[in-house]
């Protein structure tokens, strides 16, 4: 599979890609990356934020 999606990408060392998957943080790295994009923020107390506080 990782080669026929290097091969999408247009690469041709399927190595990087293989090296991508051990690496510790990729998917926190990307969500970072959403949040920066899209100004996102995060809340100190997630579950007070959900609690309406008026009538």
């Amino acid at each position: 599979m990782i080669e026929h999606l290097v091969a999408q990408l247009g690469t041709e060392d399927a190595s990087s890609a293989k090296r991508y998957t051990e690496r510790p943080k990729p998917a926190y790295e990307h969500a970072w990356e959403i949040r920066d994009a899209y100004e996102y923020r995060e809340y100190e107390n997630r579950v007070s934020a959900l609690i309406p506080t008026g009538p």
